[in-house]
């Protein structure tokens, strides 16, 4: 018989045409000798069909598994090894998880390590699943993730619960946890990952911030666009670097005493109408308060270290509180009510935004003659 299409071939031995031993031939022939990846792949796939458990047929995936110089072979050969013979596939199936280069296929998802490792999931077989061990991993709805560098990205997957991670907890080693974009309301499940350093759980749901306090080495947390009302919960974070609570419910600045190595931090569109409780912040690099209901610029004088402000889309109707930053080289002023300028003592400044505000045009040019250092007025 013509090398033929798989197809062909499993459709004539279903119709009677073509006998056991025969179809079995001529898809080994196909595999064997076609020069056609698509072909040779079909032809391992409808043998799979066969539901066969003979000794040549293990033979032949694991030869495959070990010997084929296509990824896409290899792999389904792994996967039929774990369907027919889950009581022989231990070693070809270690071999592969641990030898075969699987990045280079990972972009497959019928054919990926993924994908694999689900199959070793389901196969409820005890020795057989000791080998997820072998590759870092978790499973979200009957999906697996894999962990690359000890980074993994779950996120817009619709998880409403960290507890929904399978395998989470065995995490130890991952230094970066990204859950953006979920449903998550609560957090909790973490206390294993003492080696985080990046943790990202915004476009959430959270209400409130806990359960953080076994990360000691966590550098950066992203809770922007969640529902948190209160600042707290942070205390022990204090190798915490940058903070983002962005587009939340707050309205007090508070929690923040401990975190004293905090460089960056974002507030911006919130509820917030006074500036409190920062002076701890004294290695403040960004502070961001745009979009909130501020009207009086104060409890920043302990900030020397401050070089970008956001205050622009507030209730200010003055300037005043600048006299002792005097690293402040970027500040944002536009969209408020201001209505005077005073001569603050700004030496570094470069970057100076007071667009749509109520200063007479006149005493506004004339400040800007006596500030001649201004090389950007609206640069961002």
């Amino acid at each position: 018989m013509p090398l033929s299409e798989p197809s062909e071939i499993y459709n004539d031995f279903l119709s009677g045409k073509i006998d056991d031993s025969s179809v079995i031939s001529y898809f080994i022939s196909l595999i064997e000798k076609s020069d056609n990846d698509r072909r040779r792949f079909d032809a391992l796939k409808f043998l799979g069909k066969l539901g066969l458990k003979s000794d040549f047929y293990f033979k032949i995936l694991e030869y495959l598994l070990i010997a084929d110089e296509d990824n896409g072979i290899k792999t389904y050969a792994t996967k039929l090894l774990i369907k027919s013979f889950p009581n022989r596939a231990f070693s070809p199936i270690q071999w592969a998880l641990e030898n075969v280069d699987w990045d280079s296929i990972n972009n497959a998802p019928k054919i990926a390590l993924c994908s694999i490792l689900r199959d070793l999931r389901r196969a409820e077989n005890p020795k057989l699943m000791t080998l997820l061990n072998l590759k870092e991993h978790v499973a979200v709805h009957n999906k697996v993730y894999l962990v690359k560098h000890n980074i993994l990205n779950l996120n817009n997957l619709g998880i409403t619960s960290i507890s929904e991670i399978e395998g989470l907890e065995k995490l130890t080693n991952l230094t970066e946890l990204s859950l953006s974009g979920n449903k998550i309301s609560e957090i909790q499940g973490l206390e294993h990952l003492t080696k985080l350093k990046v943790l990202d759980l915004s476009k959430n749901n959270i209400t409130q911030i806990q359960s953080l306090d076994t990360l000691l080495d966590l550098n950066q947390l992203y809770l922007n666009n969640n529902e948190i009302s209160n600042i707290d919960g942070l205390d022990n974070l204090i190798n915490l670097t940058f903070l983002n609570l962005d587009s939340n419910n707050i309205t007090k600045i508070e929690g923040l005493t401990y975190n004293k190595n905090l460089n960056t931090l974002y507030l911006s569109h919130n509820n917030i109408t006074e500036i409190t409780n920062l002076s701890s912040l004294t290695n403040l690099f960004l502070l961001a308060l745009n979009n909130n209901m501020i009207k009086t610029i104060k409890g920043l004088e302990t900030l020397d270290s401050l070089r970008v402000l956001r205050l622009n889309d507030n209730k200010l109707t003055e300037i005043r509180g600048f006299t002792t930053l005097n690293q402040l080289s970027t500040l944002n002023l536009a969209n408020n009510n201001i209505k005077e300028i005073d001569e603050s003592n700004l030496p570094l400044l470069y970057c100076f935004n007071i667009d749509n505000n109520q200063i007479p045009t006149e005493k506004l040019e004339n400040f800007y003659k006596k500030h001649i250092t201004f090389k950007h007025l609206h640069c961002f």
